[in-house]
């Protein structure tokens, strides 16, 4: 079961990353918790644009490194 999930796991990523799913990323709804457990998972070299919360923009921007293709931030 194990070697199943991970196979899947494997299809999932590859598909997310060939329809583009990491450019355009809107994190304006998500608390912290879930804040920080998207962060890791996310593909960050290749995010065009970042929407995140007016709020907590000073704890969230602080959390991220080097974007190098972002264009747009709101």
């Amino acid at each position: 079961a194990l070697q199943a999930f991970s196979e899947l796991n494997i299809r999932l990523t590859t598909l997310l990353l060939e329809r583009g799913f990491y450019r355009n990323v809107n994190l304006s709804s998500s608390r912290y918790y879930q804040f920080q457990t998207l962060l890791p998972l996310l593909r960050l070299n290749e995010i065009h644009s970042l929407v995140i919360d007016c709020y907590a923009s000073p704890l969230q921007l602080s959390k991220w490194p080097h974007l190098p293709h972002l264009k747009t931030l709101r």
